[in-house]
């Protein structure tokens, strides 16, 4: 988290500083530079200040999410096997070797299932399943 605050607070600190700059030294004086300088200057600060405001939020879980298995697939290692599940919200899920009733899901079982998202908030870290349960559509 505190890099992120830290690269966000750079990122701003140079896009005041270039629009400062651009504003006292080089707009009256280069027509065509200026407003390009302030363009970009206005960029750097808003994705400074974007950065930075994410990186406040700290871990951040999202809410449980119900969703339908629509596939799965299980790649087989010497040591373990990976199931890997397509829910029908577009979210791939990776289960766990310890969880049994992740491993044997199978298309229209109904899941519960935990986004931890990354502390920028930018992307999801990992999601884990919570709980299975045979759906309407189910193959079991």
């Amino acid at each position: 988290m505190l890099p992120y605050f830290l690269i966000g607070m750079s990122a701003l600190a140079t896009g005041i500083f270039v629009m400062s700059y651009t504003f006292k030294h080089i707009l009256g004086v280069r027509k065509l530079l200026g407003p390009i300088l302030a363009l970009i200057s206005m960029v750097m600060c808003a994705i400074g200040a974007t950065i930075t405001a994410s990186s406040l939020n700290g871990n951040r879980v999202d809410a449980n999410q119900l969703a339908i298995v629509s596939a799965t697939e299980t790649t087989k290692s010497d040591t373990v096997s990976l199931t890997t599940l397509k829910l029908s919200d577009g979210m791939i899920v990776t289960c766990k070797p310890t969880q049994a009733a992740c491993q044997s899901a199978s298309p229209g079982d109904i899941i519960v299932y935990t986004k931890y998202l990354h502390s920028s908030g930018f992307f999801v870290e990992r999601s884990e399943v919570t709980f299975v349960t045979p759906g309407p559509a189910s193959k079991r």
